[in-house]
């Protein structure tokens, strides 16, 4: 195992240390939470605008409980299951990680950021099932994921630890609505 944390920290210096001066408040401000608000409501409403109200509402429902689901569930394995340090928080590390954040919590793995985000890019992107969603909803994804190495909060390894949860809990909650959206058309036609 020690060779693939070497790489780990290895790759996510590299990737910590691309920084200039212009870019660190551009990856700082993409690393927040709160920036995301308006495009999740603006998805909803592009659910709403797109698809027929009933599967609008379910997928934004579903939407809401996938991003909680994984916030929770990934803050609860960082804490409880893999407590793998953060990389500002790694002794190792914390003379040459480039740190523009607080510490905040000692552990990192997985990404609760690169989950969510992966989460909600991939049921948005089957939901709304257009190429000029899809590409740029994933690239948005990416760079999030990414300004969390940038700002020192993350390990590579984190990070696509992150996304991976997050796309198979998009999977489970696709599969949950095309469940939902098979019922409610028979339902509904019944």
């Amino acid at each position: 195992m020690n060779p693939l944390i070497e790489l780990d920290q290895t790759l996510t210096l590299a990737l910590n240390g691309a920084h200039t001066p212009w870019l660190d408040p551009v990856m700082v401000f993409f690393s927040k939470v709160y920036v995301w608000v308006p495009l999740y409501l603006a998805t909803i409403v592009l659910l709403f605008c797109r698809l027929s109200w009933r599967k609008a509402l379910i997928g934004s429902l579903m939407l809401i409980a996938a991003f909680a689901f994984t916030d929770i569930f990934t803050h609860w394995l960082k804490e409880h299951v893999f407590l793998r340090l953060r990389p500002c928080e790694d002794p190792a590390l914390s003379g040459v990680i480039h740190l523009l954040e607080k510490h905040g919590s000692l552990y990192g793995f997985p990404s609760g950021h690169a989950a969510n985000t992966f989460g909600f890019a991939a049921a948005s992107a089957w939901l709304l099932k257009r190429k000029w969603w899809t590409i740029p909803i994933f690239c948005w994804a990416t760079l999030i994921s990414y300004s969390r190495i940038y700002v020192g909060k993350h390990f590579l390894g984190d990070v696509l630890g992150g996304a991976t949860f997050g796309l198979l809990a998009a999977g489970a909650a696709i599969l949950l609505m095309r469940m939902i959206f098979k019922w409610t058309n028979k339902r509904c036609t019944a």
